[in-house]
């Protein structure tokens, strides 16, 4: 009978339930929520809030809420928020080659919908974190996974993607320039996609390192080396003139 009353009816017969019991308004439709908001002074909330507000009560282990946001992912929740940790779970779950849900998940970053610099930063972690895997169990499943997150960023018509996800990336390493040099060269030699933009990439990884080198003698990032950086950046500069990327 529900689905037949006029929005604001509905919402009005929504107030006067959640006004007596005394809660708030669940829905996962935003633009009702919206509308209780404004017109009926009626606040709402969506299942990822009520999951993110049971993990932070520690109803729930962090485990349980990732595995919970990859269920509602499944069920096309296309405005559900990810984060690494959520691809992290899924990539220790599938203990294997990336599935056709993981590749719709990586590929958010080319997705209109979805703010590329969130996406970027949650694939730039996930990266880190293949790279960095704790057991060798998981980390033989390691390359088919980074190769999909490499080829995607590569795919997009949008030189920018790219540029802003290296930095991104770089960001994460900081501290350790060898590691993401490392992961920089595997995507070179691996990923057929970043070809025809190997000088260009080169010369922004470079202009990355330099600018990482200037910023080690700011207060605000003591434990950057320049050293450290100004040495990969030769080793970069080597391997290119060598033709070994």
């Amino acid at each position: 009978m529900l689905s037949h009353l006029r929005p604001l009816r509905l919402l009005a017969l929504r107030r006067s339930l959640t006004n007596e019991r005394g809660v708030p308004l669940f829905s996962d439709d935003l633009i009702v929520r919206a509308i209780a908001n404004v017109a009926v002074n009626v606040r709402g909330f969506c299942t990822q809030s009520l999951l993110r507000g049971a993990r932070h009560r520690k109803l729930i282990s962090d485990a349980e809420y990732q595995d919970a946001v990859l269920t509602l992912l499944r069920w096309h929740y296309n405005f559900v928020g990810d984060e690494a940790r959520t691809l992290i779970r899924l990539f220790e779950n599938t203990s294997g080659s990336p599935d056709s849900f993981a590749a719709s998940l990586i590929q958010r970053v080319l997705s209109p919908l979805c703010n590329n610099n969130s996406s970027c930063a949650v694939l730039s972690d996930f990266l880190t974190y293949l790279w960095v895997i704790p057991t060798e169990e998981l980390r033989k499943y390691r390359d088919s996974w980074a190769l999909m997150i490499w080829k995607t960023v590569s795919e997009s018509k949008d030189q920018a993607l790219i540029s802003k996800f290296l930095i991104f990336l770089a960001a994460r390493h900081m501290t350790l320039p060898a590691q993401f040099m490392g992961a920089f060269v595997w995507a070179l030699r691996n990923v057929k996609n970043l070809n025809s933009r190997r000088i260009y990439l080169i010369r922004h990884v470079l202009q990355i390192a330099e600018f990482f080198g200037e910023q080690s003698s700011i207060t605000s990032f003591p434990l950057l080396d320049v050293q450290a950086w100004d040495e990969q950046s030769k080793t970069l500069r080597w391997l290119f003139v060598m033709k070994a990327i």
